[in-house]
């Protein structure tokens, strides 16, 4: 969680914006009859007040300005709908490296919030950073690239680098592996990408969006269609 709020605090400051960071602490459903409601309330807000309270002063040691908040729900819900609420530009998510099971989990979440989001999405895979120096732009044959095209080229000119184009027709239904082996092989450091059709999300289909996040060797930009 650190390394990914250190990155994202650079990112808003590369792009000179407002941050706000969220917390979604997923809602109780066990029996209360043998102990206090408040207790159990308070258990469970504890470790998110120690989380929030970490948020800030990491904020305040990087200099950064930024809102943190602590939701109850579903933690794709609440991402999906403060993104809304917030008019946001852009959603940063992170594939936490602990276990597999966090892995798993964080995996789920940024697919489901991908199948319905219509902002641009950065992810940042385990262990990685950002810069501008090599940005692959990566295109397919759908009406969506051409929205990913206007923003590499916009963030090449604002931030320097190389831009490197690369087609690859239907992306989405082709392995995943292609779109890693052409990030390794132009030593990316960053892939932006379009959003995938709402009709197809092969990628997304059993573990191999899992497998996906698992082998990105750099942060990818998804670029949404309201974005």
């Amino acid at each position: 969680m650190h390394h990914l709020l250190r990155e994202s605090i650079r990112l808003a400051h590369w792009i000179k914006a407002e941050m706000t960071v969220i917390h979604a602490v997923p809602p109780y459903n066990g029996d209360l009859t043998f102990a206090g409601a408040g207790s159990i309330e308070d258990l469970r807000r504890e470790p998110c007040r120690r989380l929030l309270d970490r948020v800030t002063e990491i904020a305040e040691e990087d200099h950064a300005f930024l809102k943190a908040i602590c939701l109850e729900g579903e933690p794709a819900e609440i991402i999906l709908e403060t993104a809304q609420k917030e008019s946001c530009d852009l959603v940063v998510m992170g594939v936490y490296p602990k276990n597999i099971l966090s892995r798993i989990i964080s995996g789920q979440t940024l697919k489901k919030v991908l199948a319905r989001i219509r902002k641009n999405v950065m992810i940042f895979p385990p262990n990685t950073s950002l810069d501008w120096q090599k940005i692959v732009l990566i295109t397919d044959d759908s009406k969506y690239s051409a929205l990913a095209t206007d923003l590499a080229e916009e963030l090449t000119r604002g931030y320097g680098g190389e831009l490197i184009r690369t087609a690859l027709p239907d992306i989405f239904r082709r392995s995943a592996r292609q779109i890693i082996q052409t990030a390794q092989q132009q030593k990316a450091s960053l892939i932006i990408m379009p959003t995938p059709e709402f009709s197809g999300f092969s990628l997304f289909r059993g573990d191999a969006f899992e497998r996906f996040l698992s082998e990105l060797p750099c942060p990818a930009l998804i670029c949404g269609i309201g974005s």
